[in-house]
């Protein structure tokens, strides 16, 4: 008999690694992120404190960029490395079949949330971007459009990990369960 289930393998393969590829870059770009706002931040608190002089629009482009940045596009990251919060109490004495189908109810449904909130993303992006959405600092006016599409990015990099998952069911150990002794 042959096996069918090679030819679907070789697609999952490449959505898994290009998911890998995107959570990585994701990830640096968020880590790079902190490091940047906490110069920016630093540098116009030193420049205040020494000079009287502000960086002008810090406050926005942290709230504007810096913030989203970090915010939405380690999601996936965390998704992918189990490290979501998780409310196990009930979770822990159920049998482990009901656990994977909980598992995969749950990753069923935040992948559909995620999705929604991704799709509302890009409308919004789509419409922000058509009118040139702009913040005044005070100083100068600040583009703020891009920063939908990188929310927008961070979702659909999360739905991806999602679906993967879903998909492949190759999961990490439950994380309603601790870790046999010596496994970590």
């Amino acid at each position: 008999m042959q096996n069918d289930s090679k030819p679907i393998a070789a697609p999952i393969r490449a959505l898994s690694a290009l998911a890998e590829r995107i959570v990585a870059v994701t990830a640096w770009i968020a880590a790079i992120t902190v490091i940047v706002m906490c110069l920016h931040v630093s540098a116009s608190a030193l420049l205040r404190s020494l000079f009287n002089v502000t960086l002008p629009g810090t406050v926005e482009i942290v709230m504007y960029y810096y913030m989203v940045l970090v915010a939405f596009l380690p999601w996936s990251m965390a998704q992918k490395l189990g490290e979501h919060v998780s409310v196990d109490m009930l979770v822990t004495v159920l049998p482990d079949r009901v656990t994977v189908v909980l598992q995969l109810l749950v990753d069923v449904f935040s992948a559909a949330v995620t999705g929604i909130l991704c799709w509302a993303l890009v409308s919004m992006a789509i419409r922000q971007t058509g009118f040139g959405q702009i913040v005044e600092t005070g100083w100068f006016g600040l583009p703020v459009w891009p920063a939908r599409w990188l929310a927008a990015l961070g979702c659909g990099a999360m739905v991806l990990v999602l679906a993967v998952q879903i998909i492949s069911r190759r999961r990490l150990p439950s994380p309603y369960r601790p870790l046999p002794e010596g496994a970590a």
